[in-house]
C-alpha cells in the first residue's frame, strides 16, 4: 500500500494536473469568450444594418403604397376614359354603317349618273354634228342671203331703170 506520503503526492500531482486542466479550460472559456463576444459584436452589427435596411424599406413600402394609391386613381381615370372611348367607338361603329349606306346609295346615284352622262356624251356628239351641220347650213343661208341681196339689188337697180324709163315714156 502506498503511504501516505505517496498518496499525497499523488493528490498534489492529482491536483496540479486538474489545476492545469482547470487553467486550459479557463484559457479556451476565455478565448471562447472573446470569440462569443467578437461574433455578438458582428451580429449586432449586421442587426443595425437589418434594421436600418427594414426602416429604408419600410419607407419605400410606404413610398410604394402612396404610388399604388395614385395608380389605382389612374387606373380608374382610365378606365373612364376606356368606358367613354367605348361608347365613342360604338357611335362611330354607329356612324360608319351610315356612311357606308349613304356610300353605297352615292354608288347608285355615280353609277345612274354615268349612265346619264354617256347618253349626254352622245347627245353632245349628235349636237356637235348638228350644229356643224346647222353651221354649214347658215354658211350656205348666207350665201343664199347675199345672192338674194345680190339679186335684189339688182332687181331694185332693174326696177327703178324700169320705173325711170316708164316716167320718160309716160
Amino acid at each position: 500500500m502506498p503511504t501516505e506520503r505517496a498518496r499525497i503526492q499523488q493528490l498534489e500531482t492529482l491536483a496540479s494536473e486538474q489545476g492545469q486542466a482547470i487553467d486550459s479550460v479557463a484559457r479556451g472559456l476565455a478565448n471562447l469568450t472573446v470569440t462569443v463576444q467578437q461574433e455578438f459584436v458582428k451580429v449586432n452589427s449586421r442587426l443595425d444594418r437589418i434594421e436600418d435596411d427594414l426602416t429604408v424599406l419600410k419607407t419605400d413600402v410606404v413610398e410604394m403604397k402612396g404610388d399604388i394609391t395614385w395608380l389605382k386613381m389612374d387606373v380608374a381615370v382610365l378606365k373612364t376614359d376606356v368606358a367613354g372611348l367605348k361608347t365613342d367607338v360604338a357611335g362611330l361603329k354607329t356612324d360608319v354603317a351610315g356612311l357606308k349606306t349613304d356610300v353605297a346609295g352615292l354608288k347608285t346615284d355615280v353609277a345612274g349618273l354615268k349612265t346619264d352622262v354617256a347618253g349626254l356624251k352622245k347627245d353632245m356628239i349628235e349636237v356637235k354634228q348638228d350644229v356643224a351641220e346647222l353651221k354649214t347650213d347658215v354658211a350656205g343661208i348666207k350665201s343664199d342671203v347675199a345672192a338674194l341681196k345680190t339679186g335684189q339689188n339688182r332687181m331694185q337697180l332693174t326696177l327703178e331703170m324700169l320705173l325711170a324709163y316708164l316716167r320718160e315714156r309716160l
